[in-house]
């Protein structure tokens, strides 16, 4: 799954962008912030209240 991280976000886990294979049980938004938030003190801090960060899904054209 790529993930881009915005502003905020992006300034608190040091990265624009990133290819990550997720672990089996992520099937919400929020899943995936409460995980992303386990993988450093950066990711704490950007996920630390999930209710002022936004997220946008998209798919790719292979799988519509």
């Amino acid at each position: 799954m790529k993930i881009v991280y915005f502003a905020w976000v992006r300034e608190r886990v040091g990265k624009t962008d990133e290819e990550l294979t997720l672990p089996a049980g992520i099937a919400t938004v929020g899943d995936l912030a409460a995980w992303l938030a386990g993988r450093d003190e950066g990711y704490a801090q950007a996920f630390a209240n999930p209710n002022v960060v936004r997220a946008a899904l998209g798919r790719s054209p292979a799988s519509r």
